[in-house]
């Protein structure tokens, strides 16, 4: 008589073949979960450096005499004021950070005569022990311009 050969998987074949497929897989899981949370904070450095670009071209607007008043105040809060309309921040960024835990500075240090440096920090942290304030910071040099010649000359 003769014995039938059936080419098929036994049970502890299968079950190796998982348990290979699970410890493969808990790295990549890992890896991708990782990867997600990482694009979540990259949201916020977007938007921060949307909104310090947003605060330097309104104070790029100011002349260096009006700069220089105001270079003896730093100015701190959960908004600067830019404009007569303020936007609230997006509601999805509140709700990921701690309470109280937005805030935006602007100085305008001289650097030497008739030049200064403009610079804009937005801080965020999320809630959470340990967690410590994130930063994005964005400057831009402002010269006092030289009106002389133009002055000497009528246009």
């Amino acid at each position: 008589m003769k014995r039938v050969h059936n080419p098929g998987f036994t049970l502890v074949e299968i079950i190796i073949a998982l348990a290979i497929l699970i410890v493969c897989f808990i790295p990549v899981s890992t890896l991708l979960s990782s990867g997600t949370i990482q694009s979540s904070f990259n949201d916020y450095y977007v938007f921060a450096h949307l909104r310090a670009t947003r605060i330097l071209d309104v104070f790029s607007s100011y002349s260096y005499a009006e700069l220089i008043r105001l270079e003896q105040q730093p100015r701190t809060g959960n908004l600067v004021p830019v404009g007569t309309k303020e936007p609230a921040l997006p509601p999805e960024y509140l709700m990921r950070l701690a309470p109280e835990g937005y805030r935006e500075t602007w100085y305008f240090p001289v650097v030497e005569p008739g030049l200064g440096r403009l610079e804009v920090i937005i801080q965020w942290r999320f809630p959470g022990p340990n967690k410590e304030w994130k930063e994005y910071k964005l400057e831009k040099l402002v010269h006092q311009r030289d009106l002389s010649f133009y002055a000497e000359e009528s246009l």
